[in-house]
């Protein structure tokens, strides 16, 4: 499963969080599941319009 989000988005959420846009692409590839990248994913949907694939 995977978030996928539009061309710069990563990098404006890896501003709001204080993050690496390295860790906001492991984030919405769910190979991580901490706090930070669950919030990450719930912004990526709610907020960026990204799209969930991969269910």
């Amino acid at each position: 499963m995977e978030i996928l989000v539009k061309y710069g988005v990563k990098r404006k959420i890896a501003k709001l969080f204080s993050c690496s846009d390295r860790f906001v692409g492991i984030a919405l590839q769910y190979k991580s599941n901490s706090t930070k990248a669950r919030k990450i994913r719930y912004m990526a949907i709610k907020d960026f319009n990204g799209v969930k694939i991969g269910e």
